[in-house]
């Protein structure tokens, strides 16, 4: 986690417009940052971040799990659900859903060392493509395991800072590219150790504002413009680290 996203552009063609119609220009979609308060929704849209959705709820997440993931965690080998089932807790709509190990998803979840994210404070990096109208397409997500502190290095982090972290990217690849500025909020930039934090009301009507349609609020703003199988190129991956 840190406070910068870096913007990679990918050279992908894709014919505009819906459906194979070249008539419709694809617009963004609208965002109303009064329609769930308190938020952060104006901090995430600048220029190095943005305020992004899928087409559908909840989205689909695959957990690739090391082989000595219940050595690790004996007492918390559930960790990775509980993380992902933290942003369902507003009751009005489901927002992840786990799917069995190896099974096609939305988003890809990997567990890999300190030092394949590079360091830095690094624990954990998300990669997330979304096109022009602000669709996400595809989120891929590292977490390292290992850490440092202070300059000593960390073997494995504890069950609860792993359970912090997986929550914090999954909330990057919902939609939030960028980090909320409060350090109470489980977006927020640096990781804190021996901490429990969970999404708080500012996260869930942060995110909540990228799905107002989802939460009965659809007759206040523009709809979700892109509801097609077809992404409205050219595509765009940021890099959450």
């Amino acid at each position: 986690m840190a406070k910068r996203a870096v913007f990679i552009i990918l050279l992908v063609s894709i014919i505009a417009g819906c459906g194979g119609s070249s008539s419709q220009t694809p617009q963004p979609q609208k965002i109303d940052a009064s329609l769930f308060v308190p938020n952060y929704v104006n901090e995430l849209i600048g220029d190095t971040t943005g305020l992004y959705h899928w087409n559908h709820l909840p989205i689909t997440i695959n957990f690739n799990l090391p082989a000595n993931w219940s050595e690790l965690y004996p007492s918390g080998s559930e960790l990775q659900i509980e993380a992902a089932n933290e942003w369902n807790r507003p009751a009005s709509q489901q927002m992840t859903r786990v799917v069995s190990p190896g099974a096609s998803a939305d988003v890809q979840v990997y567990f890999v060392t300190y030092d394949e994210l590079g360091g830095g404070g690094k624990q954990g990096i998300t990669e997330s493509t979304h096109d022009t109208t602000g669709r996400m397409i595809s989120a891929n997500i590292k977490v390292a395991l290992d850490s440092e502190l202070s300059g000593q290095r960390i073997l494995h982090i504890t069950a609860n800072e792993a359970k912090v972290t997986v929550a914090h990217e999954i909330g990057h690849a919902l939609g939030m590219i960028g980090h909320s500025p409060n350090s109470e909020d489980l977006m927020y930039s640096t990781h804190i150790y021996g901490t429990s934090r969970i999404p708080s009301t500012r996260d869930f009507n942060t995110i909540m504002t990228a799905y107002p349609s989802f939460f009965d609020k659809s007759a206040s703003v523009q709809a979700i413009t892109n509801r097609s199988a077809t992404p409205i190129g050219p595509l765009v991956t940021d890099v959450i680290p």
